[in-house]
């Protein structure tokens, strides 16, 4: 039994598909069918009715929406954590290339970025090497607006990976919340319909 409002792709019978159509549709699990052995039932949003599938890819909590392969954060994980070193030691570059791809909201502009980019530079003499990242800004269809000047300004590593924790907080939250209020909407839908 999968958890309640996972994503799902429900594979697309044979027979209703086309030489240009998708093979599957996005679905959210909604419980197991009693009336048919090892059938998934499902809420397709497109249709907003409820279907029955025995073939089926679980996605998980969240989609991923972007065209590259990204690294799912969870808050609890351990990788969000920094490195436990001595104060003089720099910390491995490597450590941070998971960000890239990632993304992230900036409390102070409220713009959601992708990181494009994780290096080491010498900024300052004083200070030493740091690790930083780059960021685009990212458009509502899930592309990265075109490169201005405020993209070519690196960001410290720490700011970014807090950054980027709580947008993926947000997200499992939201997707949370709303699975919650489409469970109370079925409810006092079927409620009306018991009534008639």
């Amino acid at each position: 039994m999968l958890p309640f409002g996972s994503i799902v792709m429900a594979h697309i019978p044979l027979t209703l598909q086309s030489a240009g159509s998708q093979r599957s549709d996005v679905t959210y699990c909604v419980g197991t069918s009693l009336d048919h052995k090892k059938g998934l039932k499902l809420y397709n949003p497109k249709t907003r009715k409820e279907i029955i599938r025995g073939t089926f890819k679980t996605i998980g909590p969240t989609r991923n929406t972007q065209d590259n392969i990204t690294y799912e954060i969870d808050i609890n994980d351990t990788i969000l954590a920094l490195p436990d070193t001595e104060p003089e030691e720099l910390f491995d570059v490597n450590d941070y290339k998971f960000l890239i791809g990632t993304q992230h909201v900036d409390p102070d502009d409220a713009i959601l970025y992708r990181t494009t980019d994780v290096i080491v530079e010498e900024s300052d003499p004083e200070i030493g090497p740091q690790i930083v990242a780059y960021r685009r800004r990212v458009k509502p269809n899930g592309t990265l607006y075109p490169m201005t000047e405020d993209d070519d300004w690196p960001y410290i590593i720490d700011i970014i990976v807090e950054y980027t924790a709580n947008y993926f907080k947000y997200q499992i939250d939201t997707l949370t919340s709303k699975a919650s209020n489409d469970v109370i909407r079925k409810r006092k839908l079927l409620m009306i319909i018991l009534r008639v």
